[in-house]
């Protein structure tokens, strides 16, 4: 059995595998031993596989390469359907390893036994069930998405392995390539358009220079997100337009209706992109990316490399009196911000301010990717992180962590409920003592991303917990803040900022008006 197995970690090693996140059980011990044999693969060993998938999804980002989650049977596979989900929209080679009983068991309601073959569906572009020697086999693998492997293994009786047979290593296996398209659809799109406003998601980092040249190229107007690299870029402050809350009122009254939205890299996360589709038939969008997603129900997408993209068209865009509103906009944020810094996203920009420029920054949900993209200041660090690809609030500090760089100062921003979710995830800050962690937590007593939206405490939950108990649970050092703040110089540390409530909803009030006031200016 264990020159089987030995093959099977060996496939592994064959697609680049060189960390994987073990979970231990009796199930899957064979394939543990086996790994023991492979010193070239690094093992982060945890307790919990939810965790330990986003985890591994973080690391996938963090490295480039495949890597591997090892499960045991049952209940513990369908742990990692959430991670699954995410890397499948987002197109990371996350591989799922799971032991199985012997496939005689399946239906039977027999105890650790579960249906486990297809049960990510979908999310796993690539899905093997071996039994009995049957070779894996990952070179048809695109490595753009999950791979499920299932292996049905008898249970273990042997306590150790004193030595596996070797086998010969064969070619190290790579991408797929994304197809070449015909770029006349590209040109033909800026040919219809006369308003066009270019999107810029997430970014390889590859592709950043690229991308700058061919908006300098074009010189449309362009909403960076964070996550894109670009958002700091000074090179296209004068292409950049930052207040997108009433994007299309503001747009059409300043001279300049949006007809075309051009998207670059991964499906955006701000909210006009959602809006778009009530809007169909009125503005036309054409999609660029890697991943095959349009992120729209009817828009045009194409899947190719953006280093092959090229910008150009004969028109004129003039969106100076835009791009002056927009201005002028940020200033009035601006002046809040210093009215009202105990309010949540002037407190987001004084923590961009303290954050080191160098530093990676990891964005854990929805209100801190959009108080982000909103309020941090404009040299706020560029190496910026989301998981949007599908998830809410799942697994979020798992991810975070994963994608730790031990080079660099890792600071990850949740919110309360999302830090609650995933209250696992620390359990693996022992293995990482060396690497500079911090933690936020913006503690807002609830879901309050819901709070505008007037549908009451059944959706915000409101608690009144803290997070100081959750530090000392996994040796972190406690910061607790209701304003400034200075972090310690501990490796990793927990800060909980506390965000006046009356401030926010004040400040969010008075922004209102001034965006209010600014349309019917321009009108």
């Amino acid at each position: 059995m264990y020159k089987w197995i030995h093959q099977i970690i060996q496939e592994l090693v064959n697609a680049g595998v060189r960390e994987v996140c073990v979970c231990p059980g009796k199930r899957n011990g064979p394939l543990l031993i086996a790994l023991d044999a492979y010193p070239e693969i690094k093992k982060f060993p945890w307790y919990e596989e939810r965790s330990a998938a986003f985890f591994a999804l973080g690391r996938v980002r963090a490295t480039g390469r495949p890597v591997a989650v090892v499960t045991t049977s049952g209940t513990a596979v369908g742990e990692c359907v959430p991670a699954a989900m995410e890397a499948y929209y987002t197109g990371d080679p996350l591989i799922l390893l799971t032991a199985d009983r012997p496939s005689c068991f399946r239906g039977t309601g027999a105890p650790q036994s579960a249906e486990q073959v297809g049960i990510f569906g979908p999310y796993a572009v690539h899905d093997q069930d071996l039994e009995n020697g049957q070779h894996c086999e990952l070179d048809t693998w695109s490595l753009r998405g999950p791979a499920h492997i299932n292996v049905c293994l008898e249970e273990m009786q042997e306590k150790r392995v004193d030595s596996l047979p070797e086998l010969e290593t064969v070619g190290q296996y790579s991408r797929v390539p994304l197809p070449h398209h015909d770029l006349r659809i590209v040109d033909e799109f800026l040919q219809r358009v006369d308003y066009p406003l270019v999107v810029v998601g997430t970014l390889p980092e590859q592709d950043r220079q690229h991308v700058i040249k061919q908006l300098q190229r074009l010189q449309a107007p362009v909403y960076l997100e964070s996550t894109s690299g670009l958002r700091e870029c000074s090179d296209l402050d004068s292409l950049k337009i930052w207040d997108i809350s009433k994007l299309w009122e503001v747009s059409r009254d300043c001279g300049y209706p949006i007809d075309g939205i051009l998207r670059l890299g991964g499906v955006p996360t701000f909210r006009p992109w959602r809006d778009l589709e009530t809007l169909q038939g009125t503005v036309d969008v054409l999609s660029v990316s890697e991943v095959p997603f349009s992120g729209l129900s009817w828009s045009e997408h194409l899947q190719m490399s953006l280093q092959d993209l090229e910008l150009k068209t004969s028109k004129k865009f003039d969106f100076s009196e835009w791009h002056r509103m927009d201005r002028h906009s940020c200033e009035s944020q601006q002046m809040l911000s210093q009215e009202f810094p105990a309010a949540e996203p002037p407190m987001i920009h004084a923590l961009s301010k303290i954050i080191p420029k160098d530093s990676r920054v990891y964005l854990g949900n929805s209100l801190p990717i959009r108080e982000w993209d909103m309020a941090a200041c404009t040299d706020a660090p560029s190496d910026v992180w989301a998981s949007r690809g599908l998830n809410g609030i799942d697994g979020q500090i798992s991810t975070f962590l994963g994608l730790c760089d031990p080079h660099k100062k890792n600071w990850g921003i949740f919110g309360d409920f999302t830090a609650l979710y995933d209250l696992a995830a620390p359990w693996i800050l022992s293995q990482m003592e060396e690497v500079q962690i911090r933690i936020i937590v913006v503690n807002n007593g609830g879901g309050q991303i819901f709070s505008r939206l007037g549908l009451g405490d059944r959706f915000t939950n409101p608690h009144g917990y803290h997070f100081d108990s959750i530090a000392k649970l996994w040796n972190m050092d406690y910061v607790r803040s209701e304003g400034e703040f200075q972090p310690t110089s501990s490796n990793h540390q927990l800060i909980e900022l506390i965000p006046n409530a009356k401030s926010t909803q004040e400040f969010w009030s008075r922004l209102k008006e001034c965006r209010d006031q600014s349309i019917v200016g321009v009108s």
